[in-house]
């Protein structure tokens, strides 16, 4: 049932169409060729994966122009083994994307996804449906914290980062990988706006002919299993 005319347009999505026609001015007018060359394609060089939180725009952070950085979104920042659009993104941005060269993991301090599995897995309070299944191998991957009663939020959303490049290496387009890619754990601070490198990486490389992975890289044929964290 069409509804139009039933009912006055919200004020607010008034607002944003008219920022919308407020910023498209701006860039074309300081661009005139960016709109038409970015409908020609994009060639971003990072994946972001982050979390569904309407104060962390990844854009925005990071002063970046559309076209810039391949993004998805979830509660908590997760990339589940079993999850067919996380997979797919995946897949697409290895394999579709030849300029991709970085995946980011980006956590964010006061998550509160990490915040209903660490509450879970710490004090048994429930997470409500669906979240409880979206949140359940975060919830199951805390119990196995050392000392969970002292473990502070901001910890485990480091140490939920660091399980999902797992997860992410552990996948099979990670596996058969062509290219060389670098996976990076990341955290945005909401307190200050600062985006902190984490110092785990992990880098991803084609089968190698020589014997073994180098420090801090991995032949992902006979190594994948491996983790090599690289602190700086």
């Amino acid at each position: 049932m069409c509804l139009e005319g039933f009912f006055p347009f919200p004020p607010l999505l008034a607002e944003l169409l008219t920022s919308n026609a407020c910023w498209t001015a701006r860039v074309t007018a300081s661009n005139p060729n960016f709109f038409p060359r970015s409908a020609e394609g994009q060639s971003p060089r990072v994946l972001w994966i982050g979390c569904s939180n309407s104060r962390v725009p990844e854009s925005v952070i990071t002063d970046s122009k559309p076209g810039d950085i391949f993004t998805t979104w979830n509660i908590a920042n997760q990339f589940h083994t079993d999850d067919l659009s996380s997979q797919c993104v995946l897949e697409f941005v290895i394999n579709g994307l030849p300029n991709i060269e970085h995946v980011i993991v980006v956590g964010h301090t006061n998550c509160g996804g990490v915040k209903a599995a660490l509450d879970a897995a710490r004090d048994g309070i429930p997470v409500a449906p669906p979240l409880d299944r979206w949140l359940e191998p975060l919830v199951a991957h805390i119990k196995t914290l050392p000392d969970l009663p002292n473990q502070t939020l901001s910890n485990v959303v480091k140490e939920n980062v660091k399980m999902q490049i797992e997860n992410i290496c552990s996948s099979d387009t990670i596996k058969s990988i062509k290219k060389t890619v670098y996976i990076h754990g990341w955290m945005y601070h909401l307190e200050q706006g600062h985006l902190e490198d984490l110092g785990f990486t992990w880098k991803v490389t084609p089968n190698r002919s020589e014997a073994g992975p180098a420090p801090g890289e991995i032949d992902p044929s006979s190594h994948w299993n491996e983790v090599f964290w690289w602190k700086r």
